[in-house]
């Protein structure tokens, strides 16, 4: 019995020495390497983290940002926090695209937010209707009462293999506000 005990104590040990990861601040621009634990030890996140809105007359585009902690990529050994989105955007009253209620799956994700610095992000996202995806810049401020944050799109550098005719729906340029 003692035997046992003393061999799952080790064989635990084991395992636990050999899962750790080596952490790293998502702020820190190095060359990350397998065992390395790329994690929000600052809270950078926090800032975007939530919803956000922007309105004007019968149209809308909101987007919801939430966080992904210590998701492991099987291969590489390598765990990293990030952020994910699920969106909505009506163009005249009439619904483009609805994924708010889509599970966040990091395998199959629509939109993120890689982390730049502390008030800007590189913002990745698919349109669901025509299947392409634009990336840009999305920058953190505040009007004095509300946190704001523009956006701007661009198309992906690169050759493109049966695209879709169906244009981009989704606004390539916008303010937003963070909803409380």
């Amino acid at each position: 019995m003692k035997n046992s005990i003393s061999l799952i104590t080790l064989l635990v040990l084991c395992i636990s020495c050999s899962a750790q990861h080596t952490i790293v601040d998502v702020s820190n621009k190095i060359d990350w390497t397998t065992n390395t634990y790329l994690k929000d030890t600052n809270n950078h996140f926090e800032d975007v983290l939530g919803t956000w809105k922007w309105e004007e007359g019968n149209s809308s585009f909101e987007i919801e940002f939430t966080k992904i902690t210590n998701y492991n990529y099987e291969g590489i050994n390598m765990a990293i926090d990030f952020i994910l989105a699920r969106y909505k955007y009506v163009k005249d009253g009439v619904l483009v695209a609805n994924i708010l209620n889509n599970i966040y799956d990091p395998l199959n994700f629509k939109a993120t937010l890689v982390f730049d610095n502390p008030t800007e992000y590189i913002f990745i996202i698919n349109d669901v209707v025509s299947d392409k995806t634009k990336k840009g810049q999305f920058k953190l401020n505040s009007n004095g009462l509300d946190t704001i944050a523009t956006y701007s799109l661009r198309n992906l550098e690169g050759m493109y293999v049966n695209q879709s005719n169906i244009e981009f729906s989704l606004p390539t340029q916008l303010t937003l506000i963070k909803q409380r």
